[in-house]
């Protein structure tokens, strides 16, 4: 029985099954092994992405896998491609502050994911402010300067959101005053 499973799997040895248990119970084992393969490298990169910092080669494959269990990993992949950042936004909306200038689109994919990544967003252009508002009315506590016509878009649309915006705003002013 255990053979069967062994050849149905593709696992040639015993060892190989032990390795893969370790991986699973510890994905930072592979960094143990002399020689490990591109799949011991897939199973311990779906328990955690930051491992692919230890990944010689860094196949696209390889790395959205890693930004996809965590978009922050896009930090330690050398070159990563469109499709990488683009799933690495998806997968997390903060990890839009990491980028200098982003295209208008990796902005929008961002605020697809989470309307709070307006936040992280250094150039908040109207448009941008926009579509986060319609995601949803709450983004306003996270845009920066938003403008009266945006301010009253969101406050109209929501009531409890005007008392919690008018606080948010004091907080805003009370730290401008203090620094």
């Amino acid at each position: 029985m255990l053979r069967f499973l062994m050849s149905l799997f593709k696992i040639n040895t015993l060892s190989e099954v032990r390795i893969r248990k370790n991986i699973r119970k510890n994905p930072w084992y592979v960094r143990t092994l002399k020689e490990p393969k591109e799949e011991h490298w897939r199973l311990a990169l779906k328990q955690s992405g930051w491992i692919i910092e230890h990944v010689p080669e860094q196949t696209e494959e390889l790395c959205l896998i890693a930004v996809r269990k965590d978009g922050l990993s896009l930090l330690k992949i050398r070159f990563p491609s469109r499709l990488v950042q683009e799933t690495a936004v998806k997968s997390n909306g903060y990890v839009i502050s990491l980028f200098d200038n982003p295209d208008e689109q990796l902005c929008y994919i961002a605020i697809d994911s989470k309307y709070w990544s307006i936040e992280f967003i250094k150039n908040q252009t109207d448009d941008l402010c926009w579509y986060a508002l319609k995601k949803n009315v709450w983004a306003i506590l996270y845009i920066k300067n938003p403008t009266e016509e945006i301010e009253t878009f969101a406050l109209v649309r929501d009531a409890y959101l005007e008392k919690i915006y008018a606080e948010h705003k004091m907080r805003q002013w009370h730290k401008a005053t203090v620094s």
